[in-house]
């Protein structure tokens, strides 16, 4: 870890026994605080997430121990185990037995499908490849629904009823497109493509109510996923692709768009 200069002893907020901090473990641990007792295990990972992912600790560096977060943070320390193996899994952090956790440096592209575990979001820059995953995933999904679940369409009808229903009463459809993109993952019959399309629709959704009620994006949505629709129905299998890529390459101009107006 970094050296630093020692600093003063770390107190307990509530009481008990003083933190000592060691160098890297001072950076972090003097900005943490006793968390509220609902929602623990969620705001412990969204705590460490945001610590980890400010840069304030370089990848390499240790964390603090279980104890010490347990002690600033005011939760028991299995709380803070289960968050880091969540951070662990997102590919975060390294957990090694016996010697600590420890800052990843990694630029693998496996670890942005994880990071909704710990509640993250996919970086701005990264967007485009994201939706382009999207799109090349998406498009052969619908190709497959329109060649192995034409004759079940029932799902697909209702999602668009429900998106409609949706609209006129100038609610966030949110739920319902996801419905919808899930719902042809289904049909075409691919379990690990399905979980794939459940993983990247997450990566995007925190958002996507905020961008459903801007201008006309619902409906523009609601008359491609109608096209896209008529195409399975009919068991027209290039056509259900090329519905597909039009939908979602329009889909991410218009996202792209919108976070760019955010910032």
């Amino acid at each position: 870890m970094v050296p630093l200069p020692s600093p003063p002893p770390l107190t307990k907020p509530s009481g008990g026994s003083t933190l000592v901090g060691r160098p890297t473990s001072w950076r972090v641990v003097r900005q943490l605080h006793p968390l509220p007792k609902a929602t623990v295990f969620e705001q412990v990972v969204q705590r460490l997430r945001s610590i980890i992912e400010s840069g304030q600790i370089a990848p390499g560096e240790r964390l603090p121990s279980e104890r010490e977060f347990a002690e600033s943070l005011g939760v028991n320390r299995s709380s803070v185990r289960e968050a880091l193996r969540v951070l662990e899994a997102a590919g975060l952090v390294d957990i090694q037995h016996g010697r600590g956790v420890f800052v990843r440096d990694s630029d693998d592209g496996l670890d942005i499908l994880l990071l909704p575990l710990a509640g993250g979001e996919v970086p701005a820059e990264l967007l485009p490849d994201l939706f382009e995953a999207r799109s090349i995933l998406e498009s052969t999904l619908a190709r497959l629904a329109a060649e192995r679940g034409a004759s079940d369409v029932t799902g697909l009808e209702a999602a668009l009823t429900e998106l409609e229903e949706a609209i006129s009463h100038g609610e966030a459809p949110i739920g319902v497109d996801r419905a919808f993109h899930l719902e042809i993952a289904r049909l075409a019959r691919n379990r690990v493509l399905q979980a794939l399309v459940k993983t990247t629709y997450a990566l995007t959704e925190k958002r996507f109510d905020d961008f459903f009620a801007a201008g006309d994006r619902a409906r523009r949505s609601l008359v491609q996923h109608r096209q896209i629709v008529e195409h399975i129905r009919a068991g027209d299998a290039v056509g259900a692709e090329e519905a597909m890529a039009a939908h979602m390459q329009d889909t991410a101009r218009a996202w792209l768009r919108y976070i760019k107006d955010q910032q």
